[in-house]
């Protein structure tokens, strides 16, 4: 039996320094940069996957697992991972706090009362605005008594 590969995960908290946890092999191959849910105390919180563990403080306490991949590709590039935690470096402030604020408001899972809520946001929306030739009077309308300028240049 092969043993679980243990990952440093960055937590969203006030503390400057990384989580070890287990990474169950029946979750798939980490990644760095990649987000997972994790308990951490009492709830349970996304993390960063950062490294891998070299066993280097391992033995000293109890390590929990990963609970599942938030995502299929990680969140963070190479590069744009090692620039985040060299900019949390320089800047004193911790990394996870550093990575959530990389990312879009409303994409974390949060707890509640021992309930776990999804994002807010939960998939990408793109919105194409091409120029129209010509915009229908109904859609003018609604802005003729509030905007009047906008309706003028849109009746143009």
């Amino acid at each position: 039996m092969s043993r679980d590969p243990q990952w440093h995960v960055a937590i969203p908290s006030p503390l400057r320094r990384s989580f070890i946890y287990k990474v169950p092999s029946s979750l798939g191959d980490p990644a760095p940069g990649s987000r997972v849910l994790v308990p951490f105390g009492s709830r349970r919180v996304t993390g960063y996957l950062l490294r891998p563990d070299e066993g280097e403080q391992s033995g000293a306490f109890r390590v929990k697992s990963v609970i599942r991949f938030l995502d299929d590709t990680p969140a963070f590039p190479a590069d744009l991972l090692a620039f985040l935690v060299e900019a949390a470096s320089y800047y004193m402030h911790p990394l996870g706090d550093v990575l959530r604020a990389a990312l879009p408001a409303g994409t974390d899972y949060t707890e509640r009362d021992g309930k776990l809520k999804k994002p807010r946001i939960k998939k990408r929306l793109y919105r194409i605005v091409a120029p129209a030739e010509s915009i229908p009077e109904e859609a003018v309308l609604p802005f003729a008594k509030r905007a009047p300028k906008r309706a003028a240049l849109m009746e143009e």
